[in-house]
Formats: C-alpha cells, structure tokens, sequence
C-alpha cells in the first residue's frame, strides 16, 4: 500500500507443521521469536527466540530436529529443537 505520507510494506509470516509425524505448527512473529503449539490441542508448546527483530519464515528438517528460521535482514539461523524438554539450542556455523 503506498500513501503519500508513508510507505507500509507487509511481511507475511509463514505456518509450518514441526516433529517427526508434523504434530506440531510453528508460526513466526514481528517480536523476534516464534510460537510451536501442538496441532491437535492447540496448546502453546513454547515461545523461542529466533531473530533479533522478525521472524517471517520457520523451515524443520524432516528427520532431525533442526528448525531454520529469518527475518528481515540476510542472515538465517538454524536451531536444535528438543520437544521433548522443550529446549533450543543455537549451532555456531
């Protein structure tokens, strides 16, 4: 949408299903983190950080639980994710 007074782009945020059977979806935020609740009752699973101002886009590996996620800016960051203790671990590339 262009106006004369200011210029609005819209980012639109990616939903992804997470796990190994895809029981979880993942959906990024304008605060920086994203969200994995669980597909069949809705409930929040946990809040993680995942850029240092947007996340747009969440990629799972299929067999490994590694989640890619970027924002805005060049640079994508790839996580560990355990479901089990609910955890996220960077990895230094």
């Amino acid at each position: 949408m262009r106006s004369e007074k200011f210029d609005q782009i819209i980012y639109a945020k990616t939903v992804n299903f997470l796990g190994p059977n895809d029981d979880s979806v993942a959906s990024g935020s304008d605060d920086g983190n994203f969200f994995i609740w669980d597909k069949h009752d809705g409930r929040l699973q946990g809040i993680y950080e995942g850029d240092s101002s947007v996340v747009n886009i969440i990629e799972g590996h299929p067999y490994f639980p590694l989640v890619a996620v970027s924002g805005i800016d060049t640079t994508v960051k790839v996580r560990v994710l355990s479901f089990e203790t609910r955890k996220l671990t960077r990895i230094h590339c």
